[in-house]
């Protein structure tokens, strides 16, 4: 049983600490906040120690894994450190806030050979999972359009640092990388981006707004919009066309995924869906990257992916500051 260290007390670090939980073969042995309080607090709910400090916990325990859920600006840093000791590594999306960055990050664990595998769990969602599956055998035909709206109000965390842009890199890099994940792993590499953003325009802290197009090397193109300005709740939609019918889903939806085919006006939609007592994405993900991150078989998303996902990223960033297309790859 793989031993793992948490790194990281906040949101998301819960929400893989509860996921462990529900992992029969891994057992989370301590836990790393700036925070002592948080830590404990992780300690006493879901067992194991707590550490004021990344070096307190990896000199106290042995571990086999860590599990890595600090703000952005932390992650490349905490992953040094850890890499120092070869410890196999999961880290929570982005994998840093700057493509420089995530870039020595990669090459730094491939060359010591030890494995790091990013956190982009909307590739585990059944919902997305479905329509690449959907996509993959052609029940639209050739795909042309997509777009994906993703977002609700502005996140917390830890004196408001999502709400920094210098921090997170605002919508475009902390909430949009999932979608630009997700279209990358569908339709294959992106060529040229166009996009504008509160932020990236005018570096205000608090809630952000953006629409990004990407044009992929098939011909294929994606409207993305990413908001934190919806007070409403969290709400995900996309749409696929393609010359046979269309993928649509939403959250408002009462079934999860739908197709429409363009043969005739009756064509029925056709509904795939998921129970809400199936196991949740986040279970999943973690269970398949503790398989891969512990010479199990590869996980299906890779350090290499992540690193592409923030280029994206990065590269709406850039055409957002200068109002401009930006070409990829980018230097």
């Amino acid at each position: 049983m793989p031993r793992i260290g948490l790194i990281g007390c906040g949101g998301m670090g819960g929400t893989h600490a509860a996921g462990y939980q529900r992992i029969a073969d891994a057992q989370v042995v301590g836990y790393a906040d700036i925070l002592p309080d948080r830590a404990q607090a992780f300690a006493g709910k879901y067992g194991g120690n707590a550490y004021p400090s990344v070096t307190d916990l990896l000199k106290a325990e042995s571990l086999d894994v860590v599990d890595i859920c600090v703000p952005t600006p932390q992650h490349l840093p905490v992953a040094m450190e850890c890499l120092e000791r070869k410890i196999p590594t999961i880290m929570e999306k982005p994998l840093a806030r700057t493509l420089e960055d995530a870039r020595k990050l990669v090459a730094s664990y491939e060359a010591a050979g030890v494995p790091l595998v990013p956190a982009n769990v909307v590739r585990w969602f059944p919902e997305f999972v479905a329509a690449r599956a959907q996509l993959s055998a052609g029940a639209i035909g050739k795909p042309a359009v997509a777009r994906i709206t993703r977002g609700g109000r502005e996140p917390g965390g830890t004196g408001n640092w999502f709400g920094d842009f210098a921090q997170s890199g605002g919508v475009l890099l902390d909430l949009m990388i999932h979608d630009f994940d997700w279209l990358r792993w569908v339709f294959g590499e992106v060529e040229r981006v166009t996009a504008s953003s509160l932020m990236a325009q005018n570096g205000e802290k608090g809630r952000d707004y953006a629409l990004a197009v990407l044009r992929f090397k098939n011909g294929v193109i994606a409207h993305c919009e990413g908001t934190w300005v919806h007070t409403d709740g969290f709400r995900v939609e996309m749409e696929i066309s393609g010359d046979k019918g269309t993928l649509e889903y939403s959250t408002q939806y009462p079934f999860p995924l739908k197709r429409r085919q363009n043969a005739t006006e009756d064509t029925p939609a056709i509904a795939l869906p998921e129970s809400p007592t199936l196991e949740d994405p986040y279970t999943k993900e973690l269970r398949e990257i503790l398989k891969a991150v512990t010479g199990g078989p590869a996980a299906r998303v890779t350090a290499r992916d992540g690193l592409a996902a923030l280029e994206i990223c990065e590269a709406c960033l850039k055409s957002a500051a200068c109002g401009e297309p930006v070409t990829l790859p980018l230097p």
